[in-house]
């Protein structure tokens, strides 16, 4: 998947910052 905007992973889980959390 494509993602806009920074990107972050903690704990596993993706967090997309500006579109949705993962």
């Amino acid at each position: 998947m494509l993602h806009t905007g920074p990107v972050f992973k903690f704990g596993g889980r993706t967090y997309d910052l500006g579109a949705r959390t993962h």
